[in-house]
């Protein structure tokens, strides 16, 4: 079953940890060169207390969340910069983490910032199911583009989009700020909403 989040009010306790478990498990590679100073069984609680919860959509089944879309526009962070973070990480990862996860979205756009799908369920079609979703909440709530990043390693992935009608129309060398995270480049990828 697809649920959507609108605010952090929507979420139980549960949900936020099970959300913030998934996305540690998931993108595990990409926060390691930013979460050095963190033991890694402390990520899910770490990104719990800093993502806002503030739009995505989730795929729950009776084991739990199985997939996650963390979404942005432009009056919705993903995820909060305090000194506190800054302290916990360091300011040059705080700084990484910040360009990595956090983008400057213009009006109109919704941009999904993370897709995840729980190892153990993937290629059963969730990553889909959710993208599917996407357009009928951006026309829903007056989006005309939905928009998203690809890095350059995950090939699947963006076959995936542009199966659903997603377009390159950037590629971002990200260089050294990204090289220990598995890759050198990212696609800025748009769809409209029709």
């Amino acid at each position: 079953m697809i649920k959507t989040f609108n605010s952090p009010d929507d979420l139980s306790a549960e949900e936020k940890r099970e959300i913030a478990v998934l996305i540690t498990s998931v993108f595990r590679k990409k926060l390691l060169p930013i979460f050095v100073r963190i033991e890694e069984d402390r990520w899910p609680e770490f990104f719990e207390k800093i993502l806002l919860y503030n739009k995505g959509l989730y795929y729950k089944d009776e084991k739990g969340i199985q997939g996650v879309g963390m979404l942005q526009t432009e009056s919705a962070d993903l995820v909060q910069y305090s000194r506190k973070v800054k302290k916990t990480l360091g300011f040059p990862y705080a700084l990484i983490m910040k360009i990595f996860f956090s983008h400057k979205v213009k009006p109109g756009i919704l941009r999904l910032e993370m897709l995840g799908v729980s190892e153990a369920v993937r290629g059963q079609g969730i990553g889909s199911k959710l993208m599917k979703e996407l357009p009928r909440i951006a026309r829903e709530e007056g989006y005309h583009t939905l928009s998203l990043d690809v890095v350059d390693t995950n090939p699947r992935a963006k076959k995936l989009y542009e199966s659903l009608g997603y377009k390159t129309v950037k590629t971002i060398k990200t260089g050294f700020l990204s090289v220990r995270a598995g890759f050198s480049a990212s696609y800025l990828m748009e769809c409209p909403v029709e």
